[in-house]
């Protein structure tokens, strides 16, 4: 998510042209990251289920859409607030991304946005497109989970692997094309994102030995973290994004698909994950995602029309941290004990009346 356009050249602002176009941009890339926890979602709600064959499903259902829900529905009414006290008037001239955010927003279009099953208002939060498809993808864990154990060959992973990167080109030239079938190219280009990191988890053991293997030469692997970083930065503004406007998404899903992967598997990735500073946001992650988007778009309206570049890049980025941080202690955390309770009073209650699905072996 970003108020501030990058100049036209390096002359034109230094700085900024830095922080738009270099690697720094991953700071604040909002697609690119959303991409990345597309692929870990994938990744993590199938991790648990690689190694049972048994689930009780009804159980799981309870405490997942739990885990979801009540968070997002607390950040929905944090971000309503923020609607509600911070005007939005609609100004001659004023960004197109910034219009988004304006205009009437009713209690029906408010109930909408918290069941997430069908296109959101971007008034409330934009933030909450993805989180719709979080949903999508966790009503389809089951079936996915049964599917995956039925690839069994190498060469079958591999070819599902690529012809779920295709369907994530398919999507993206499509809504390029024909934007009346939005709904439909959206699922062809981020389903395949949480597929592709179901797919690694169930390779888990491979693409460990793979990695291990890789990172015996310090280089070999030093390469692997600049390719995913500039896969997953290709659809930055550099330019190339318009050679290859069908392909930008793809390579920027492959390059999340590395970085999960690195992450998981890779010494090195297990030391930063280990840091003080990534554990510490990466448990907060979700928090500072459902509050970010009405402070980014408070403080551009407060600022607006006479901001400066740096002084949203300097205030935004504190305040949603912050705020998340506040967010998870007070919101999430506690909502998170409650999901696992429910989960565990589902699992107490239907374990008397409900047998286990018995999963493939």
């Amino acid at each position: 998510m970003s108020t501030v356009s990058g100049p036209p050249s390096f002359s034109a602002n230094p700085l900024l042209w830095i922080a738009t176009y270099s690697p720094i941009h991953l700071l604040w890339a909002g697609t690119q990251a959303v991409f990345a926890f597309f692929v870990l979602s994938g990744f993590v709600l199938i991790w648990p289920h690689t190694a049972t064959r048994q689930t009780n499903w009804s159980a799981w259902y309870v405490q997942r859409f739990a885990r979801l829900y009540l968070p997002i529905w607390a950040g929905a009414v944090f971000s309503y607030l923020m609607y509600v006290l911070i005007a939005r008037p609609v100004i001659p001239g004023m960004d197109s991304w910034l219009l988004l955010h304006a205009g009437s927003y009713s209690t029906s279009d408010f109930a909408g946005d918290l069941l997430l099953v069908a296109d959101v208002n971007p008034i409330l939060n934009t933030a909450y497109w993805s989180l719709r498809w979080e949903v999508i993808y966790s009503l389809l864990v089951p079936l996915v989970v049964f599917a995956l154990h039925r690839v069994r060959s190498r060469i079958l992973a591999a070819a599902l692997a690529l012809a779920l990167v295709a369907a994530v080109v398919l999507g993206t030239r499509g809504a390029n094309q024909s934007p009346q079938w939005q709904t439909f190219w959206d699922t062809l280009k981020y389903l395949p994102m949480f597929l592709l990191g179901a797919l690694a988890a169930q390779w888990a053991d491979e693409i460990r030995r793979l990695i291990h293997w890789i990172q015996r030469e310090r280089k070999a692997i030093a390469a692997l973290w600049l390719l995913a970083i500039g896969a997953l930065l290709w659809p930055v503004e550099w330019g190339t994004v318009h050679t290859l406007p069908s392909f930008h998404n793809a390579f920027a899903t492959c390059g999340a698909l590395l970085l999960v992967v690195l992450f998981a598997f890779s010494s090195s990735g297990k030391q930063i994950g280990q840091m003080r500073v990534p554990s510490w946001l990466g448990q907060r992650s979700f928090s500072i995602y459902l509050v970010h988007g009405p402070i980014v778009v408070s403080i551009a309206y407060l600022l607006y029309p006479h901001y400066l570049p740096w002084m949203m890049l300097l205030t935004a980025l504190p305040l949603s941290i912050g705020a998340g941080a506040i967010f998870f202690v007070l919101v999430e955390k506690p909502l998170h004990t409650v999901s696992r309770n429910l989960g565990r009073l589902a699992r107490s209650r239907l374990s008397a009346t409900e047998q286990p699905i018995e999963e493939p072996t």
